[in-house]
């Protein structure tokens, strides 16, 4: 296999950087990847490409949370999948800008803890299918839903409904808990009512009071048991949730479309569990204004998306992302949500319009000269923070993970989450800055840390030093190499900076040194090896490094301790066992 064929096989691979499958199912499938290149930029926004927005000391207004790059990373699964995803995140709360908390990977089975609270992932056999069930109202119907909304809209069970609507598929005491809530905003403490003789009366508000036989045989609600996951480990629990799942998006429709009061309070409940500090009411508010924001998108953006705009707070701008994308999909052509935000902002653009504009890229699937656009101001300013030059005077391999500023890395570098265009603007600005920066600039090192610390955390996220890595977590700046020939050029340019840099040398080895060792532990079928090849062969190729280069491989493939084999084969490749001579 000749190296056009190997970059050609790694064109068509998709599931590298756009994780458009479940996890489970791209282990073990290699899914087929065409990146469509969209249409330039608006002509305008090219001639401008070159100005830097004044972004003054906007890292220092955010704290960017180690835990919110962690929520970010899984970002995709939490809102396509609801708060039930397969990747087992444990996020505790969310206060202000930091999901507070410790954000670690646990391993129990399929479920998860978000907050206090696991979703339930499993159906209960025994439950009788919908349409064997001889329910009082139909949900399937909104003629039916609406006359007992309209009927019942002051009692427990149409709060009830409401909640389970928001919150599908969760534990039974939570879904409890918000119906309760939701029963004291949407029921008036006393009311008058009129008995037929003529006679008025004062009603006053009832507790909150339901029960699961009237639940299930008026509406066919399934009540089954599942795994809690909790500090202390599993505990059984029961969880409740619609026998369809359009019932839930069913009843919000009948709510938004045909009773106004009743939708005003609604979204200012929705509003605050976004700003709520447990994961698993954020997620179940986002999620019921995605499924039914193309109602009337207009008043969602208004009653909800300015509101959390203003909060300033990095989970009200995934939020507003998420909606914004929702609403820009279902209307196609005919609504632009950078275009919003850029309205709403206007020259006062902050970290926040930022970090949403980049969360968007790809759902909204920018292409690079646009990302390079966004990226560029948030990337000059991460040139300037004072931690640059005591991390410079400290550098080793580990960094030290308390710095602010690392955190701010982490969350630029996973706010692309895997998408490839992203990571490719990332290099074409790297390069550009390279470019415009003499050797002699101070300003230089402080890009190559830059540089140096996304490629640290691109390793972090590899996942190439876990018992079973998956081929599509490599890294991401080792395998762009395979893209095309000018992102090719640009990639190894800056890998040869980092190499043939007396301060960056050692460290970037270093990196390259882990990632064959990780590598080396496990078989790999002769494509994959040609793709660690084919980048190794190029750096060896360029002229500045290729001592360095050699150096190195004859080092790995001859360790007294242990040889590496995709070293020793890639050594042998570039005439190794003649240069020694």
């Amino acid at each position: 296999m000749d190296d056009k064929e190997v970059i050609e096989h790694a064109l068509d691979d998709e599931a590298e950087f756009n994780d458009k499958t479940d996890m489970e199912e791209s282990c073990e499938k290699v899914t087929e990847e065409k990146v469509v290149e969209q249409e330039s930029v608006q002509k305008e926004a090219e001639k401008d490409e070159e100005k830097v927005t004044d972004t003054t000391k906007f890292l220092d207004d955010a704290d960017l949370s180690q835990s919110i790059q962690e929520f970010i990373k899984q970002r995709s699964d939490i809102f396509s999948k609801g708060s039930n995803i397969s990747y087992n995140i444990t996020i505790n709360q969310i206060s202000g800008d930091n999901i507070s908390g410790s954000a670690q990977k646990i391993d129990f089975g399929e479920q998860n803890e978000f907050g206090d609270v696991s979703i339930g992932g499993k159906n209960n056999a025994n439950d009788p299918s919908p349409e064997n069930r001889n329910v009082k109202v139909d949900l399937s119907d909104n003629g039916k839903i609406y006359e007992y909304l309209k009927e019942n809209r002051q009692s427990s069970y149409c709060a009830f409904l409401i909640a389970l609507s928001i919150f599908e598929k969760c534990q039974l005491e939570l879904v409890r808990d918000e119906a309760e809530k939701l029963y004291g905003i949407l029921s008036e403490e006393q009311r008058e009512i009129t008995h037929p003789n003529g006679e008025r009366e004062i009603v006053k508000r009832e507790n909150f009071e339901v029960s699961q036989k009237e639940l299930t045989e008026n509406f066919g609600l399934c009540f089954y048991n599942d795994y809690l996951i909790t500090f202390g480990g599993r505990i059984s629990s029961g969880f409740v949730r619609f026998p369809l799942k359009e019932y839930s998006a069913n009843i919000l429709r009948v709510v938004f479309l045909e009773f106004i009061s009743l939708k005003n309070k609604i979204v200012g409940y929705l509003t605050q569990l976004i700003c709520s500090e447990k994961i698993s009411l954020y997620v179940a508010a986002i999620n019921a204004i995605k499924k039914i924001c193309d109602i009337n998108p207009e008043f969602f953006i208004s009653g909800i998306v300015t509101r959390l705009i203003k909060n300033k707070t990095i989970p009200s701008d995934i939020a507003v992302a998420e909606i914004l994308c929702s609403i820009a999909q279902l209307s196609g052509d005919t609504y632009n949500a950078e275009r919003f935000l850029e309205a709403v902002y206007g020259k006062n653009k902050d970290v926040h319009y930022y970090i949403t504009t980049l969360l968007m890229c790809k759902a909204l699937a920018y292409d690079r000269k646009k990302i390079a656009k966004l990226i560029r101001p948030v990337f000059c300013e991460l040139e300037t923070q004072p931690h640059l030059e005591y991390t410079l005077k400290n550098i080793n391999i580990a960094l030290p993970e308390e710095e602010n500023y690392i955190k701010n890395i982490g969350v630029f570098y996973n706010i692309g989450e895997r998408y490839a265009e992203y990571y490719i603007a990332l290099v074409y600005e790297f390069c550009r800055r390279l470019e415009e920066l003499k050797r002699s600039d101070p300003k230089r090192a402080y890009v190559c840390l830059i540089i140096t610390m996304f490629f640290q955390e691109d390793y972090n996220e590899s996942y190439l030093n876990i018992d079973k890595p998956s081929k599509f977590k490599d890294m991401i700046f080792i395998r762009l190499v395979l893209r095309d020939k000018e992102t090719t050029d640009k990639l190894i340019y800056i890998w040869a900076e980092l190499l043939g840099n007396r301060k960056f040398s050692l460290i970037a080895r270093k990196f390259l040194e882990n990632y064959l060792n990780s590598r080396d532990k496990y078989d790999l079928s002769e494509i994959e090896y040609k793709k660690i090849e084919f980048f190794f062969v190029r750096l060896v190729q360029t002229t500045s490094i290729h001592k360095t280069m050699m150096f190195f491989l004859k080092n790995m493939a001859t360790s007294p301790k242990e040889c590496n084999r995709i070293a020793t084969r890639i050594y042998e490749k570039v005439g190794g066992n003649h240069y020694e001579q």
